[in-house]
């Protein structure tokens, strides 16, 4: 019995051994694919550490911040909360959590994940930071003004503190320098908010003298410029967050606005075309292309860039609905008609959708069709008045005259202006 306890003893000894040194062995590959970028991978190695071993609290942080990093919100949200299921003084959980429940439009529950936070680290800046964004999302400006300004306070106190400690070998100095820009670049929306642009201007200054390769506050910084109609500045702004980040379109689709307020419509499509060239899967580049080429009547570059992208965001409507338009202006309503048709299995509640289907089925001579997708769209929106008129003329041309007038006169009640004129001209009231 003594010899068979020693063994069962020892076996024990060396199967938890084991399950510590494949759980060290997942994690440390699951950091080096996180820190090469390669997210899936990641995610692959972390979920295999946690099912080793479901102690580590660190393993199921970096399996969220794995799925932020990759856009799963929902699958980010059930990891941190296991993290703080585990610990539940991890307080970047709570910081990164409310980061999330921002983006989803929920400023109230990041407010009090960012105050749990600082109950438990009243010098954990990034919370103070993070929290000023919410209530600026929440619409509580000053609140926000003040609790970004106590975050970079903090961020320079403990800066002083280290320094007179002698504790720059030690201690992650130049994660405060991060910590003050991420609150000055949050404070530059603040005063955007306010309209106090050159306010704004110099509390992005502050973040980019902390962090140069940041192209964020440049982005920042170019828009304010662009506000203030100083289209020379805002281009070498935007031209920096380029160079610090060739791959984001956003920078070209900045210098593209610019180049049109200053008459430059050739320059203006080049540089779309270089944010697709960066980021083909960017559908905001494609749709503002597709504008540029519209207002050329070059229908076909038009209809390449709407196709861009649908086939980059399948799930927007957008892009069905503008080019649906763009369709019907040339007469071509089979097509036009499917990408109504797809807009409404998209979003099924869109007045504007079904109004376009009408105008396809008119094209097509199938007027019974007309009539009941505009009735659809004004069931869903009683006072959108483009589809009331297009059945009032629909009524006309097949001889249903009263019919007609009554939809024509709600129509210019709503103040749609062909309705009141076409009453107008026909000496009739509405």
């Amino acid at each position: 019995m003594k010899a068979s306890a020693k063994s069962f003893v020892a076996a024990t000894f060396f199967l938890a051994a084991c399950a510590a040194t494949n759980y060290t062995l997942f994690y440390e590959t699951a950091e080096r694919f996180y820190a090469a970028g390669n997210y899936e991978k990641a995610i692959e190695y972390y979920l295999k550490a946690v099912s080793v071993s479901e102690k580590h609290p660190e393993a199921y942080h970096a399996l969220a911040m794995s799925y932020y990093q990759l856009g799963g919100m929902e699958d980010a949200i059930l990891a941190f909360e296991k993290t703080l299921e585990k610990d539940s003084l991890y307080t970047s959980a709570y910081e990164v959590l409310a980061s999330i429940f921002i983006e989803l439009g929920r400023p109230d529950t990041a407010i009090l994940l960012c105050q749990k936070a600082i109950q438990i680290d009243s010098e954990y800046v990034m919370a103070y930071t993070t929290m000023g964004v919410a209530m600026l999302r929440r619409g509580q400006v000053s609140s926000a003004e003040r609790t970004l300004r106590h975050a970079i306070a903090l961020a320079k106190t403990l800066q002083a503190r280290f320094r007179l400690q002698n504790l720059l070998q030690t201690i992650d100095y130049g994660g405060l320098d991060l910590d003050q820009a991420d609150a000055y670049n949050a404070l530059g929306d603040v005063y955007s908010s306010l309209g106090r642009h050159e306010d704004a201007l110099q509390a992005l200054d502050n973040a980019i003298r902390l962090v140069h390769d940041w192209p964020i506050p440049w982005l920042k910084k170019a828009g304010e410029y662009d506000s203030l109609r100083r289209y020379q500045a805002a281009e070498i702004a935007y031209q920096r967050a380029i160079d610090i980040d060739p791959r984001d379109a956003e920078g070209y689709r900045g210098l593209s606005r610019v180049y049109l307020e200053l008459g430059k419509e050739d320059d203006a499509i080049e540089k779309l075309r270089e944010a697709i060239r960066a980021d083909s899967t960017d559908p905001e580049s494609y749709l503002m292309l597709a504008d540029l080429y519209k207002a050329r009547e070059n229908y076909r570059r038009t209809m390449e860039a709407y196709s861009g992208a649908i086939q980059n965001a399948p799930d927007d409507t957008v892009a069905y609905m503008r080019a649906g338009r763009l369709l019907l202006k040339i007469g071509v309503y089979d097509r036009a008609l499917s990408l109504f048709e797809e807009a409404i299995r998209l979003a099924p509640e869109s007045p504007e959708a079904y109004d376009g289907m009408g105008q396809a089925y008119v094209g097509k001579g199938m007027n019974a069709e007309a009539e009941q997708a505009f009735k659809n769209a004004i069931g869903l929106d009683t006072v959108y008045a483009l589809p009331l008129r297009h059945l009032g003329h629909l009524c006309l041309h097949e001889g249903k005259e009263e019919e007609a007038m009554n939809y024509l006169r709600h129509a210019a009640v709503l103040g749609d202006r062909p309705s009141q004129s076409f009453l107008r001209d026909r000496g009739l009231v509405w």
